[in-house]
């Protein structure tokens, strides 16, 4: 399951408190799931057998 929070967006620069920017920043990078994982993800899944 691809968790909202860690997919690679604008999110973290939209955060105003600094604190709390740096920590989300630091967290997202380990978590990070970007457009290519998604998309690597979509392909396993449409091209596997229907059984």
């Amino acid at each position: 399951m691809i968790e909202p929070g860690s997919a690679a967006t604008e999110l973290p620069q939209h955060i105003t408190h600094a604190e709390t920017r740096a920590v989300a920043v630091t967290a997202w990078k380990q978590v990070e799931v970007t457009a290519t994982d998604v998309a690597e993800v979509v392909v396993f899944a449409v091209t596997r057998h229907a059984s």
